[in-house]
């Protein structure tokens, strides 16, 4: 009796061989979805910091600047040649009114959209807001 117990043990020690390959191939789905969340986070993260960038940019110009088209020209020179899409640049800024209109912040707000890379953990365009606040060096005329 206890001689077929150790020729059965014998026997699956023997029939090992596939073990190894038998779980790489269960353990690598697993692993390449952890890499490609870690890469789609990157992306993404790489994504909020183009357009956190880009709105600091914009308000950088804005705050020496009340000319629109530069604002909006700084803002789109900063995300270009990336997968980033500005699709919206707010500018506020004090009116002539209001207390500290000299020196008062101006805050560039911009809304973009950005592709997933992998698309398998976030669907559709990835929308990314952000904003930026800058003291207006200059008194500009707001036509109020």
């Amino acid at each position: 009796m206890i001689g077929k117990i150790l020729e059965l043990v014998t026997k699956l020690k023997k029939d090992e061989q596939g073990q190894s390959i038998v779980e790489f191939a269960l353990v690598l789905p697993i692993l390449l979805l952890i890499v490609l969340a870690i890469m789609e986070f990157g992306w993404l993260f790489n994504g909020h910091i183009l357009v956190t960038s880009s709105a600091r940019e914009g308000a950088r110009v804005a705050a020496v600047s009340n000319v629109q088209e530069e604002i909006i020209s700084a803002v789109q020179e900063h995300v270009s040649g990336t997968a980033v899409t500005v699709q919206e640049i707010k500018v506020t800024r004090p009116t002539d009114g209001e207390e500290g209109a000299i020196s008062g912040a101006v805050v560039v707000t911009v809304t973009a959209t950005m592709e997933p890379l992998v698309g398998f953990f976030v669907a559709g365009p990835y929308e990314i807001t952000q904003r930026a606040t800058m003291r207006q060096e200059l008194r500009f005329d707001t036509g109020n």
